[in-house]
Order: C-alpha cells, then structure tokens, then sequence
C-alpha cells in the first residue's frame, strides 16, 4: 500500500510542476492516467483487506469530527479527480468505537460520493449527537440510484461502475456499523443525489 501511495503523490508532484512549465499534453496526460490507475489500484486494494480483514474489536473514546479530518485527508485524490466542492459540518460527536474503522466508513463515503458528482458537485460532511446516538451524515448532488439499483446498494460486489469500484464500499459500511451496534440508512432518487446516514451509540448520554 506504501508502494501505491508514492507512486500516485510523485505522479501528481510531478504532473502539476510539468502542467505550470508547459510540458507536452501527452506526456502530461500519461502521467494523469499513471496517478489515476495507481489510484485505483490502492482503493481497491483498501477495499478488498478492509472486507477480507476487519479492524479488530478494541474500540476507545472518538471524536467523530477528527475522524472525518483524517479521513478527508485521505480522500483528497478522489476529490481531486471530481473537482468536487466538500462541505464539511462536523459537530464534536464522541463515542467508543474502534477508531481505523469509522475512518475507513467516512473515507468510503466520501471517496463514492466523490464517484458520483459531475465535475464541481458538492459533497457535504457532516456529524450531529442527541442523547444515546451520533450520526454521521454524507450526501452528494450526483444522480441518485434508481430504487432498483438502491435494493442491491449493500450487495458485495454489486457495483455500476464497472472498472472503477468493485462493489464494497456500502457493504464494509454496513458490515462496520453492525459492528458497533449501529445502522446505515440511505436516501436516495434519480436525480436527487444520494444521502447516507450512519447511526451509531454514542458516549455521551
């Protein structure tokens, strides 16, 4: 994983100084599918141990908002890729769950929704606490999901983007929340983006 992610931070470093001196579109353009295949290499690689191999079961006291901060961090090349505009509203959520793991829900959510807005779309992050429950609340303005793409949402490897993902996002999102004695919900029409809310126990009651 180290490999990969070298491999698509050089690629961008060196795509970005050769854009501003005026290099070659083509080779610029090899360089932008270098970046962008390694890319996708390293998610689904995340995907596959993160489904194969769950986080274990030592959970800690989280603060949701610094969950969604690292996760952000790591989901900047899909937001990259989209020129998507994120939103972030993260309230100060504490709960005790197992930190890697509720990283991993946001950065899956977030790097899909990135998946699913048209170039500039915005995203919106954002978390929220009432008495015995967190949520954390990702929504984007892409298409939506037909009602019969949506029933199959949390299948394994069901996916619509064929050569893209490879279908577990949503399922290691649920498979995680289940694990921690929560639920996913998800909203969604054609045409009216997608919002998913993940409802978890909180610390604080």
């Amino acid at each position: 994983m180290f490999t990969l992610t070298a491999v698509t931070m050089y690629a961008d470093a060196l795509l970005e100084k050769l854009a501003a001196r005026g290099h070659d579109p083509a080779d610029l353009e090899k360089l932008r599918a270098i970046k962008e295949g390694g890319w996708r290499i390293q998610r689904l690689a995340r995907d596959l141990i993160a489904y194969a191999r769950p986080s274990g079961a030592r959970t800690e006291p989280v603060n949701l908002a610094e969950v969604i901060a690292e996760a952000v961090r790591m989901a900047k090349p899909a937001l990259k890729e989209a020129e998507a505009e994120l939103v972030l509203d993260p309230a100060n959520a504490r709960l005790e769950a197992n930190r890697p793991s509720l990283v991993q829900v946001v950065l899956a959510l977030v790097t899909n929704a990135a998946q699913a807005v048209n170039r500039g779309g915005k995203i919106r992050v954002g978390a929220s606490a009432e008495p015995g429950v967190v949520r954390l609340i990702v929504a984007d303005e892409g298409h939506g999901m037909a009602p019969e793409v949506a029933a199959r949402a949390f299948e394994p490897f069901f996916t619509t983007r064929p050569g893209v993902g490879i279908g577990l996002g949503l399922p290691i999102v649920l498979g995680i929340a289940e694990r921690h004695r929560g639920r996913v919900a998800l909203d969604t029409a054609p045409g009216k983006g997608t919002t998913v809310t993940v409802t978890l126990p909180s610390s604080e009651r």
